[in-house]
Order: structure tokens, then C-alpha cells, then sequence
């Protein structure tokens, strides 16, 4: 075994975190998972000779169907149209410079060369680089080198492919970074990979056709994103990983695997249709996710933009403008988003003595269409790194600032919410005064809290807080519509749709009563929550068409 590569993993690549517990083996080799990010890692890790010596002609060559060959090249290349056509969606452009990195035998080269790309391809295997050689066009560059240690390009590419390669790398984290140097401004990074929150992984478990020797990282949503934030990855989206197949090579794909059961089944099927059935290309849901990210410049320090609107909070404002101007972060720089809403007492001439201050971005609403309206007219305007919405009365304990944005820090999590069950007490509605509109309200809150958990599949204590804390890439792709406390619904919603599901932690909170500016009504709001929890829960998330549209509508205002 050798010194380097060969010896045991001891701190995750993703997190940092030394919790690196025996999962379970696989052949003779042992599975180990990160407790903080959830990241699998074969552990100790394939040595050069033993990585060479996989990815050798009989890696390529077994990779076929009784179909044939030309067969899987067939289904090879609908499935490299289909990662172009998002690409180009996602990057609202077509052309330029890409580089494929572990090309493979080359079948996204030749339909990107074919869509007018200039192209080039790297891949560790000789054999398959010839392969490549003979499919795309000769002024093309194909170069068989080992990819840990790939030659430092600068700036070339518009778009960078890691196509059932990430996992397949001793160093992750190093291969993003070399491809961030590689990329021009903006470019665009397009990742697919085994996905251990795919279904068939679930499903599966232990006998999950991807768990090979060969693959030494085993990503999920959550982790894969948290490793493209930290190496200086934003605009995010992450997909279900979808390939072309057919019949037969469904059929002899599973063949191979360990489930009896299902590829018997698939066989039969398969047995029993004629020819053009059985090799008709469609899309199947692979056990996988696709990543489309762009680069963004680096920094020393990272930002956390702060979100407070602002409504009839004459007598609370000034101090938690105050305290939250005042709130040190050690390594964070803050700036401050404050909306009002044309409040009906002094608010706004409090807010307007601010308007010159360097942290603050005033937002002036001409008139107020509710907190959730005025949210997400703050978030339009965000520059930070992270994200937290902050109310303007005095609810909530300035001081959980530092507790709530570690997780993002350290890149374990990239959603937080501020628990107001913090402590040994039930804060949330406990009213000085009135214990039965306190038990009312309480009631209302485990109901609305049994029915997300419900609907969405969590465990959570309080997702209705206003300590809401995420990363500003969870923010990309998604359109809000609520405009009342309805919104504190839709963000959580539609952030664990998209992948972030969120921690709680504790936090302190002193409920103010409905005398001291309490706006949330007992009768109107609730339906507005059933409502939110319904629709949101079966509306179809168009991430990628909502960023299609952005960039169709950005073309035509640099054409005018």
C-alpha cells in the first residue's frame, strides 16, 4: 500500500469534520461516512496502481449492450444532447470553448463540436482518448493525463464537464479549484454524478449498483452543493440525473448488478418485445443528480446580508437598527437591507436618517402589501454571502447571530432556522397575561407544524421562525409569490423542494402581545397558511425555466 493515496481518509473533504465512522464494506474494500455532511468515502482510498489499472480497455469495452455497440454510442449521445440542452438553457447562450474533463470515448465532444463548440478532452485512459481521436474533428485537442494532476489552464473555458467524475477523484476539492482557474469569468460548471439521495440509493441501500471499488466519494444535494459554495461556486441548480436508456441496456446493465430480483424482471420483459422495443432510446431517472453552478470571484471574507422590513415599528426600530449595526462577526463583513413599507406612524423619518449609511440599502415601499412582500422585495438586492431575515421589533436575542451562520460557515449545512423552543421553556406564543390566547395560538402552531412535517417529510420543532439563515445560493432559481406570513411557509417549502432541508437550533425569544404590534390576524392569516402548505406542495418547481427566462429577458436589455 502506498504512503500517499492508499492510506485512510481522516478528515472530510467537504466539511472538515474528523466524524468519519465505518459504514459498511463493500467486496473487500470499506465505506466510511462523514457524520456532519453525510459524504461517503471509500476509505482507504485506490492507490495509482490500482486506479490505473481499472480505467484500462476492458472498463470501456464491457460498458455495452446486446444491442451493440453502435447501440450504447446511440444512447451515449442523446444523453450528451440532453446535458448540452441544459447547459445552454442554464448559460442562455450557445457556442464557445468547452473542455470535458474524463471524456471518455467522446461522445459530448462530438455533439458539442457538431453544435459549434470548440472542444477539448482529458481523460486517464489511452484507449479511450483514441476513441475520442477518431470521433472529433482533428484541429480538436484530446490529452490522456492522470486528472488529479491536471495542467493549469487560465481563463480558457466557457463551460467545464465532469460527467461520472467526481467521485471517481482522489481530491474533489482540488479538481474544483483547478477547474475555477480554468474557467472564464462567469463560466459554467456542469457536474453529473452518483447521488447517495437519489431514490434507487434509497431504496437499494447496501445493495445500490453504485457501489463499486472504483468510486471513492459518494455525494448527495446537500454536500455537492456545500463543496461548490466553498470552492467559489454560486447560482446553483441542482437537477435529478436523468440518461437516455433502452430495454436492453436497462436489461444488461442490471444484469451485473446485485438485485436478483428486479434485473430477472427486466429481463423477461425485455425477452418478450420485438426488436425496435427493445432498442427504443428513452429518458430514465438515473441514480444520480446533475449540478449547473457558475464561478464567482474569491474573497477573504465572506458577507451576510441582513433583511429587515419594517411596518408601524416606530418604537423598536431605532434599537435593532442600533444593535444589529453594532453586532460584531469575527471574519464576517455585514450589510443590511432594511424595507418600509409606508408605515402609518414615525418609521419611515426614523428609517430616512439612514439613508446615507454605508452598510444600509434603504428600500421604500409606497405602501404596504404585507411582511412577505416586503421580504422578498429585499431580497432583490442581495450581495452577501449568506442571507438572515431579521424582524424590526425586539423578539428575538441579537446575540444568536454567531451560533446560527456557523453551520454556513463551515460549509456543514446551508439552511438554518432559529428554534424559538430554545431553552427549557415554550416560548413561541406565551403572552404575559392572557394564558388562553397563549394555549390558542399554541395549538394553532403544533398543527400547522404536524401538517409540513407531513406533507414535506421533516422533523421540525418551529419552521415558522423569523431567524431564517441561508446561503444567498439557495435563493437562485426560485420565485416567490406570498406577501403575507404565509411567505415564512413558502421560502421554507420551496428550499427544502430544491434540497435544503434545514437544522434548527435553539435560540431566544420573548413573544410580544398583540397590544405591542403583533400583526399576524387569527383569522385571515391561518387559511393563507393551509393554502401555502397545499399548493406549494404539488406546484411543479421550474427552476431551470425561470433562469431561462431571466437570461432571455437580460439578452434583450443589453441588445437595447
Amino acid at each position: 500500500m502506498e504512503e500517499d493515496f492508499g492510506n485512510i481518509i481522516r478528515t472530510c473533504p467537504v466539511c472538515q469534520s474528523m466524524k468519519i465512522y465505518y459504514l459498511f464494506s463493500i467486496y473487500s474494500y470499506r465505506l466510511t461516512q462523514c457524520n456532519d455532511c453525510e459524504l461517503i468515502i471509500l476509505n482507504p482510498q485506490l492507490t495509482d496502481c490500482e486506479l490505473k489499472s481499472t480505467f484500462n480497455q476492458r472498463y470501456y469495452i464491457d460498458i455495452k449492450t446486446s444491442g451493440g455497440q453502435d447501440h450504447v454510442e446511440s444512447l451515449k449521445r442523446k444523453t450528451a444532447n440532453y446535458y448540452l440542452d441544459l447547459i445552454e438553457k442554464y448559460r442562455g447562450e450557445k457556442g464557445g470553448k468547452l473542455i470535458d474533463i474524463g471524456c471518455g470515448t467522446g461522445d459530448l465532444l462530438y455533439q458539442a463540436e457538431s453544435r459549434g463548440y470548440d472542444v477539448m478532452g482529458i481523460d486517464i485512459s489511452s484507449f479511450a482518448c483514441k476513441k475520442t481521436e477518431e470521433k472529433i474533428n482533428k484541429r480538436s485537442s484530446v490529452k490522456c493525463a492522470d486528472i488529479e494532476k491536471l495542467e493549469e489552464y487560465d481563463k480558457l473555458f466557457d463551460v467545464c464537464i465532469l460527467s461520472d467524475i467526481i467521485g471517481l477523484v482522489r481530491r474533489p476539492k482540488l479538481l474544483l479549484e483547478k477547474v475555477h482557474k480554468m474557467l472564464s469569468n462567469r463560466g459554467v460548471l456542469f457536474i453529473a454524478t452518483y447521488s447517495t439521495d437519489s431514490r434507487t440509493a434509497k431504496y437499494l441501500k447496501e445493495k445500490w449498483m453504485e457501489f463499486r471499488p472504483e468510486h471513492m466519494f459518494y455525494f448527495n444535494t446537500k454536500n455537492l452543493q456545500s463543496l461548490l459554495f466553498k470552492e467559489s461556486y454560486n447560482s446553483i441548480v441542482i437537477e435529478r440525473g436523468v440518461k437516455y436508456g433502452s430495454l436492453d441496456y436497462i436489461a444488461d446493465y442490471l444484469a451485473r448488478s446485485q438485485i436478483k430480483n428486479v434485473s430477472n424482471i427486466v429481463s423477461l420483459i425485455r425477452n418478450n418485445s420485438p426488436e425496435r422495443i427493445r432498442q427504443k432510446p428513452f429518458k430514465v431517472v438515473s441514480s444520480g443528480i446533475i449540478a449547473l453552478c457558475r464561478t464567482r470571484k474569491k474573497s477573504k471574507k465572506r458577507k451576510l446580508t441582513i433583511v429587515i422590513p419594517a411596518y408601524n415599528e416606530a418604537a423598536t426600530i431605532e434599537k435593532t437598527l442600533v444593535g444589529v449595526l453594532n453586532k460584531k462577526i469575527e471574519n464576517i463583513d455585514k450589510e443590511i437591507i432594511l424595507i418600509e413599507s409606508n408605515s402609518d406612524d414615525n418609521t419611515r423619518n426614523i428609517v430616512l436618517k439612514y439613508k446615507n449609511h454605508p452598510d444600509i440599502k434603504l428600500v421604500l415601499e409606497e405602501y404596504a402589501k404585507g411582511k412577505g412582500h416586503a421580504i422578498r422585495s429585499g431580497l432583490k438586492y442581495v450581495n452577501g454571502d449568506f442571507v438572515l431575515i431579521q424582524d424590526a421589533d425586539t423578539e428575538y436575542d441579537l446575540e444568536d447571530y454567531d451560533v446560527l451562520i456557523d453551520p454556513l460557515i463551515s460549509g456543514r449545512e446551508a439552511f438554518v432556522l432559529g428554534s424559538r423552543h430554545g431553552g427549557r421553556t415554550w416560548k413561541i406564543r406565551n403572552f404575559d397575561g392572557n394564558k388562553v390566547l397563549s394555549y390558542i395560538w399554541n395549538i394553532g402552531h403544533v398543527f400547522f407544524v404536524l401538517c409540513i412535517n407531513a406533507f414535506y417529510g421533516l422533523r421540525l420543532k418551529d419552521p415558522f421562525t423569523m431567524y431564517k439563515v441561508f446561503r444567498s445560493d439557495c435563493l437562485y432559481g426560485l420565485e416567490f409569490e406570498c406577501n403575507r406570513f404565509d411567505f415564512d411557509h413558502e421560502i421554507v417549502i420551496k428550499f427544502v423542494r430544491k434540497g435544503f432541508k434545514p437544522i434548527e437550533i435553539p435560540v431566544n425569544y420573548s413573544a410580544r402581545t398583540f397590544s405591542e404590534g403583533k400583526k399576524v390576524s387569527f383569522f385571515r392569516d391561518p387559511w393563507t397558511w393551509i393554502y401555502a402548505i397545499l399548493k406549494f406542495r404539488f406546484k411543479r418547481m421550474n427552476i431551470l425555466n425561470n433562469i431561462e427566462t431571466t437570461n432571455r429577458l437580460q439578452n434583450i436589455n443589453r441588445q437595447q
